[in-house]
């Protein structure tokens, strides 16, 4: 299933509804994604979910006509609250920096919400120092338990300690 449009985002994922907002302070737009990352299957099996969603930002422009420069693509996989698996990687779609900078000293966080927007756990990532304008990101399958009060879980992407986008994914 797809959701989304191309100046918003796009988000792919075997469960997914499209959320009610998207984040406003994503820089260039960004999405998010409602995923119930558990599924009751016959006899009463629990299947894992997964849901990926991609925040692009920045932009290249001939002519007047523009179209993103890069994109935060963001992966989780779990059961109910329980998260196994988490990816964050950024790409510049066009090459040579299209997005606008290099992203220099940059990290990708991975952050569960509440829903009065609070942060209910940071994983900060380590920071690469130097400057890079093609793709990476960072993996963690670090099984863990998200919060009973958390409602989002998201990517952020950091370039010299400033928030350049996020990408979050709803849970239940």
């Amino acid at each position: 299933m797809v959701v989304g449009a191309l100046a918003l985002g796009l988000a792919v994922a075997l469960t997914l509804v499209p959320a009610d907002e998207a984040s406003a302070q994503d820089l260039g737009g960004g999405d998010q994604t409602r995923a119930d990352v558990s599924r009751v299957g016959r006899a009463g099996e629990i299947r894992t979910s997964s849901a990926v969603g991609a925040a692009f930002f920045g932009a290249a422009c001939i002519n007047g006509i523009c179209w993103p420069g890069a994109t935060l693509i963001h992966t989780i996989r779990g059961t109910g609250r329980s998260i196994t698996y988490q990816e964050g990687f950024f790409t510049d779609l066009v090459g040579a920096g299209t997005a606008g900078r290099q992203f220099c000293n940059w990290r990708i966080d991975f952050v569960d919400y509440n829903s009065s927007g609070g942060v209910n756990r940071r994983s900060r990532g380590a920071i690469h120092s130097g400057c890079t304008i093609l793709e990476n990101g960072r993996k963690s399958t670090v099984d863990r338990t998200a919060a009973r009060s958390t409602v989002k879980s998201c990517a952020e992407l950091y370039s010299a300690d400033v928030r350049i986008v996020r990408q979050c994914h709803y849970i239940f």
